[in-house]
């Protein structure tokens, strides 16, 4: 039987020439089209399936173990992020990682960081994202919709740095924070990138201020809000200073040089900062620990004789004033109150609370203990055995004990950890150095363990 197609002998080379590349266009056009469709930008999003819970009572127990690390909203959902998709399951408690609730995807931009608006001044809750490309999403977590969408800066190299868990990313995000206005108590949000901030109200996306560092571009990532203030170090000034905005008007309130900073040469004028008391990540942080110093050491070296300064904690007032906190060491120290609350700037594990006016201990733990993050609810700590503990803050006395391991011969080392309310979750990690690849570098395939306490 003769093929069905055949090329007559009797063909020109210029028509056969011509069918050839006829051919080859065709197959490169359907290949353009088909890559177009694959790799262009694109959104989607799924809006929320069922009703929205109700928010669950926490009891002192394991609840289970996360591939992902939670960002617990409006005591009712758990929101996670990957480099490209932010979505929320149901129910809090659930011992796994469930259905999603709503997710929200973009593409090619990554999700820089998240943060969660909650409140009872203006509305429920809002969780804001910020995408590598500078867009801002509020997201109704009610819902899943979108609140409003705004156009940012993004810093040079802004990426997905959450790794396997997103813990990062939800939990201590870079370029994204929340703080409350000094005047009226409303909430405001501060997005930060490329030289650029802009303040906005979170609930209907209005900008409330913004302005770009006209001087030294590419010198102001290091940065955070306290309660009241957005504060940026400029790096690249000599020497390198802080400087404290009101974050309600964006008014310039003052500029701040540790003691011993130098004014150069440029490798020797950038001094170390850090901000510390925060109530979530990088937002609303009542105290920074700073040395005129490029590099600090930890309080436990500087114990045992090893050389160099470990830094001094200061407090950023209201007004922008920085006052020193002379009495406590900057081991993860928390203002509470009247009261600084650290861990011990030995090897002891013992949580200290002193009187943050007249230095006077008012109480102090076993040995043995990890602080972790203090509240209005308690001081939380995780002690030798993996317990997660919590104390009164004003007394020191033992709420709740909740055992964090699955199996008593359980072993591991907590990593970054969050706290929204009376629910807890942890990473898990191996205790190796962060260089070392995730799967070596976070504990099994489900590296985060959620409790309540």
């Amino acid at each position: 039987m003769s093929p069905v197609l055949t090329r007559p002998a009797t063909w020109p080379r210029w028509a056969r020439f011509s069918v050839i590349a006829l051919a080859v266009v065709c197959v490169l056009g359907a290949t353009a089209v088909v890559g177009y469709r694959v790799l262009r930008p694109a959104e989607s999003a799924v809006e929320a399936r069922g009703p929205y819970p109700d928010r669950p009572a926490a009891e002192p127990v394991r609840y289970g173990e996360l591939t992902s690390a939670p960002l617990i909203v409006d005591g009712r959902l758990r929101v996670f992020a990957d480099a490209r998709r932010v979505w929320a399951d149901t129910s809090l408690t659930s011992r796994t990682e469930a259905t999603p609730f709503w997710s929200i995807r973009r593409w090619p931009a990554e999700v820089a960081g998240v943060v969660a608006v909650e409140g009872s001044y203006e509305g429920v809750a809002l969780v804001i994202v910020k995408f590598s490309d500078g867009v801002v999403l509020a997201v109704i977590p009610k819902t899943g919709r979108i609140a409003w969408q705004d156009q940012a800066r993004a810093s040079e190299g802004e990426t997905f740095d959450g790794r396997r868990t997103g813990g990062a990313t939800v939990w201590r995000p870079v370029g994204i924070f929340t703080a409350r206005s000094n005047t009226d108590g409303g909430a405001v949000l501060v997005v930060a990138g490329g030289d650029e901030v802009i303040a906005y109200n979170p609930w209907t996306g209005k900008r409330r201020w913004e302005f770009t560092f006209p001087e030294h571009p590419g010198c102001h990532d290091t940065d955070w809000t306290s309660e009241t203030t957005y504060i940026v170090k400029d790096s690249c000034a000599a020497p390198a200073t802080l400087q404290i905005f009101d974050v309600a008007s964006g008014t310039l309130m003052n500029t701040w040089i540790p003691p011993g900073a130098s004014a150069g040469p440029a490798d020797a004028a950038n001094w170390y900062v850090e901000p510390m008391s925060c109530a979530r990540g990088h937002s609303e942080c009542g105290l920074l620990k700073a040395t005129g110093g490029k590099s600090v050491i930890t309080p436990k070296q500087d114990y045992a004789g090893v050389k160099g300064t470990s830094g001094g904690v200061w407090r950023v007032n209201s007004d922008g004033a920085v006052t020193p906190e002379k009495w406590v060491s900057g081991n993860r120290t928390y203002l509470q109150a009247g009261l600084l609350i650290e861990n011990a700037g030995d090897t002891s594990g013992v949580i200290w609370a002193y009187d943050r006016a007249s230095g006077h201990p008012e109480w102090h733990s076993k040995a043995g203990f990890r602080l972790v993050a203090v509240g209005t609810i308690g001081v939380y700590a995780i002690d030798d055995n993996l317990n997660l503990v919590v104390l009164h803050p004003a007394s020191g006395v033992e709420l709740s004990r909740t055992d964090l391991k699955k199996v008593p011969d359980e072993r591991w080392v907590p990593g970054l950890v969050h706290v929204a309310g009376r629910f807890v979750a942890v990473e898990r990690l191996t205790g190796g150095p962060p260089e070392e690849p995730d799967d070596r570098y976070f504990l099994g395939s489900t590296p985060v363990v959620l409790a309540g306490v």
